[in-house]
């Protein structure tokens, strides 16, 4: 910030005849751009650095003067001196551009200075300096006249020697230094603006406007922050525009920045390695919005504190955030899942079981807390009752396997065929087996009070065969229990062919491959995966993938490149969030973790064919729609045509950004409410970013209106992804009571929304 008002310049009052006013220019930044033609295929790439520092813009190559080889050399070099003048400035792009000479192409420079075109002066300037190292007076006096006469640019042809070459372009920058400001003319930019056809358009207006109160004011200097859409941070479009499955792939460039915001959802599931506020606190940083915690573990105690340490710790980032970080708390209920007793002490907490050899499976409840190498406890009583001679017993995950040889009443007999080491209250399946038991147990049930007394945000129901364990659970929740989300686990073969009538009814769908690829074999599993989310994202209910996602994260801090592909493919897929099991919750790096899954969700979302996506969703809107329908298309269209920086909507209930969220926009849905439960909810759908206004509702609607929009704008500046002139489409409501948002409008981000 300048300390005091500049000095006013008035060139015509200058005395340029006085050596005093030309060693102390007004002007210490060239404008005018100089091409150097580089000649010298010799040329070393500290002295192309040297050449960027004196000012060269563009480098040029004469098709003429080396072969492709030395051109290619020269274009490595030019690319190492970018990289040194970059890391020696502390800048992150240095902006040179280079070109090519074609001989047979002419241009008459006048009728391109008429149309406002750039045009630029090249031959005989500063020929014998550039040969010589020695300016004469009659190369200054042509340089000077061209400077006065308009040219956009310079060009300095067979530039063969460095030493000179530099030396030019540094006498140049002096030239231009005082000559300059002989070429402002009230005179001349009338004249332009004289030229200028009316009506011009928003842009056009603006920019004659600006250069006019530049002269006016003798501006020192005018600010444009400008990019080009190509170029948005975060951006593969021509590959999310292209018009063929082909063209999108093929234009898919690896050199490109990941998307500036995350859009796919993270639930990390809470268990000993993540017992601390700190690491919770840095889980919510480093990306996770929603924390699970598994009821199949731990006792209502510790849950409980468990609770209350996360919303401490949200509590403490929303502190250092300025704002109320809106941090899900979800819990999953075990259900229908069979586990394993506890090992024996003696053993150590694992036993080994070895392929080839026998173990027994029995129901007995001595043995619950004394499992062994040939005898392991499972907790459901009529589990001998229901099984077959031949089936297959999978434990922890799927590490080992067992084939029943042998049953009794209360014990099943197993050869074990693949074998592992066994812990404690290890996960038991059998494939193709839908057992006969209720789908809450009285366990469950006392979870399932747990979470309504607490006020849990989502509750998870396990092993959801169909859509009268969804209306069973609802019946338990209770009155009180109403708001919290169901999200239904699908995790059997019986579920996946009753998933119509489960996704018609619950809030969620959770999808665990580990137990549905079991029963279907794990080859199918990638078609169940893909049907699953498509159906899921038609009907508009936010889709979860879990299961060994980062598996390798558990005990390493670097990911298998099989997993980063693994979640690209889940993220393309459509899933709206994913979900990280023993990876933070025994895992040794939960928050590293964390922060992997984030960066390849960015990566993954920028790769999304969104032209295809968004018009197969508007092929599956049925017609005629309903208003907020309509008004969520309109705005994700507009986004879609626009570029928007963001979609912000002026939600109550959330559904408005649902909606919109249905249609993938690229950019962020910020859904901005006052009501934290919906906030918290809505983390569920890809896309939306839940933000908390707090501020007391103002008088008028309007006002406060813009005051939630001002809020919002500026909270999204200091992240990053608005910047001041982006386009930013707002849903709201027309007024005050309207009872559902039926307005989109399309505004720019200005600066006095950052204040």
């Amino acid at each position: 910030m300048l300390e005091k008002k500049p000095e006013i310049i008035n060139f015509a009052d200058m005395d340029f005849s006085n050596p005093l006013v030309l060693k102390n220019s007004p002007f210490r930044f060239r404008r005018i751009p100089v091409i150097v033609t580089i000649a010298n295929s010799e040329i070393t790439e500290v002295d192309v650095q040297k050449m960027l520092e004196a000012g060269m813009n563009v480098a040029k190559f004469k098709l003429s003067s080396s072969s492709r080889g030395d051109k290619i050399r020269l274009l490595a070099k030019l690319e190492k001196a970018i990289l040194a003048c970059c890391a020696k400035y502390s800048v992150t792009h240095w902006p040179i551009a280079t070109c090519i000479e074609l001989k047979t192409c002419i241009v008459k420079t006048g009728l391109l200075d008429g149309a406002g075109k750039p045009f630029y002066i090249s031959g005989g300037l500063f020929e014998n300096a550039l040969k010589s190292g020695n300016f004469i007076d009659c190369e200054i006096s042509d340089v000077t006249n061209a400077l006065i006469d308009g040219a956009s640019g310079l060009i300095l042809k067979d530039c063969y020697d460095t030493e000179f070459t530099i030396e030019v372009l540094k006498g140049l920058n002096e030239l231009c230094y005082t000559v300059e400001p002989l070429v402002i003319s009230k005179t001349n930019f009338r004249n332009v603006v004289d030229k200028i056809q009316v009506p011009v358009n928003a842009a056009e207006a603006t920019v004659i406007s600006c250069a006019t109160i530049a002269n006016q004011t003798n501006a020192r200097v005018i600010i444009v922050p400008t990019y080009d859409a190509m170029d948005l941070p975060g951006q593969q479009l021509p590959a999310s525009y292209a018009y063929t499955s082909l063209d999108h792939i093929l234009n898919l460039d690896v050199k490109a920045p990941a998307a500036c915001q995350r859009l796919t959802g993270i639930i990390a599931t809470m268990g000993k390695s993540t017992n601390d506020i700190d690491i919770m606190e840095k889980m919510m940083s480093a990306g996770m919005n929603i924390a699970l915690l598994n009821l199949s573990f731990g006792n209502r105690e510790v849950l409980v504190e468990t609770i209350k340490m996360l919303r401490e710790a949200a509590k403490n980032l929303s502190i250092k955030l300025e704002k109320n970080y809106p941090l899900a708390i979800a819990a999953k209920l075990p259900g229908k899942k069979i586990r394993t007793g506890c090992i024996a002490e003696s053993y150590g907490g694992t036993v080994e079981l070895i392929a080839g050899e026998v173990v027994r499976l029995t129901t007995d409840e001595t043995y619950k807390d004394r499992c062994s190498t040939y005898t392991v406890y499972v907790d459901f009583i009529h589990f001998a009752e229901q099984m077959s001679k031949g089936n297959y017993v999978l434990l922890d995950n799927e590490t080992i396997q067992l084939k029943v040889e042998m049953i009794s009443s209360t014990t099943l007999t197993c050869k074990i065929e693949r074998g592992g080491l066994l812990g404690s209250n290890k996960d038991v399946f059998v494939p193709n087996v839908n057992f006969d038991m209720p789908n809450y147990s009285e366990t469950d049930k006392m979870f399932i009070n747990m979470a309504v007394q607490n006020q849990l945000d989502i509750l998870v129901a396990s092993f959801v065969n169909s859509a009268n364990a969804i209306t069973e659970l609802r019946h338990l929740m209770g009155e009180k229990g109403k708001k919290i989300a169901i999200v239904a686990n699908i995790q059997t073969v019986e579920g996946f062919r009753n998933f119509d009538d489960i996704l018609s009814i619950a809030n969620g769908i959770m999808f665990t491959r580990q137990e549905l690829g079991s029963d279907i074999t794990p080859k199918k599993l990638v078609i169940a995966q893909k049907n699953i989310i498509a159906r899921a994202n038609k009907a508009n209910v936010p889709i979860c993938v879990s299961a060994h996602l980062l598996s390798n994260m558990r005990y390493n801090e670097i990911p298998l490149r099989s997993e980063l592909l693994d979640i690209a493919n889940c993220v393309l897929d459509g899933a709206d969030a994913l979900v990280l099991s023993a990876e933070t919750a025994v895992g040794l790096h939960p928050v590293e973790t964390v922060a992997c899954m984030a960066s390849t969700c960015k990566e993954a979302e920028a790769c999304m064919w969104t032209k295809q996506v968004f018009y197969d969703f508007i092929d599956k809107t049925n017609l005629p729609c309903d208003q907020i329908t309509g008004t969520a298309l309109a705005a994700a269209m507009a986004a879609h045509r626009s570029l928007a920086a963001a979609i912000i909507v002026v939600t109550t209930s959330g559904k408005s950004a649902q909606v919109i969220a249905k249609y993938r926009p690229r950019c962020p849905i910020i859904a901005l409410t006052r009501y934290g439960a919906i906030a918290r909810q809505l983390h569920l759908w890809r896309g939306i970013i839940p933000l908390i206004y707090e501020s007391e509702p103002a008088m008028d609607w309007q006002t406060d209106l813009q005051s939630r929009v001002n809020f919002c704008t500026k909270w999204a500046m200091e992240q990053g992804f608005i910047r001041i002139g982006d386009p930013i489409i707002l849903v709201s409501g027309w007024r005050q009571g309207s009872g559902f948002t039926n307005t989109m409008r399309f505004i720019y981000a200005t600066a006095d929304m950052a204040n």
